[in-house]
């Protein structure tokens, strides 16, 4: 609960009654406990979805480390501000085909939002 920053009323507190951030943050707490020696590579999906700005900070900070201990992480997410803030480079999908990347130097609303409709900027 420390590592995660899991605010609750005590430990023995039901998930369900935890605010949605939270929550979030325990569903993904339970994935990330030793990860690192475990996992090399990690897929979410909207992982910071309905959560409060706090918390999505916290789970973006928790991501970038399991990054920065060699794992790779696959985040897909409908949020751009999401995918620019953690993102080392994106591959746009298009029709179920992958489009070329965009690395991190190169990121813009306009380049994703491009990409997205499969127009190559």
């Amino acid at each position: 609960m420390s590592l995660l920053n899991i605010k609750a009323h005590s430990s023995a507190q039901m998930i369900k009654d935890l605010s949605g951030g939270n929550k979030q943050k325990v569903s993904i707490g339970k994935w990330l406990y030793g990860a690192g020696e475990r996992y090399s590579l990690m897929i979410f999906i909207e992982p910071t979805e309905g959560v409060d700005i706090g918390a999505k900070r916290e789970i973006h900070g928790h991501l970038k480390r399991l990054a920065a201990q060699g794992a790779a992480i696959i985040v897909t997410s409908s949020d751009l501000m999401e995918i620019a803030d953690i993102s080392d480079r994106v591959i746009p999908f298009v029709g179920g085909r992958a489009h070329p990347i965009i690395e991190r130097a190169d990121f813009s609303e306009i380049r994703f939002i491009s990409a997205m409709a499969g127009v190559i900027q």
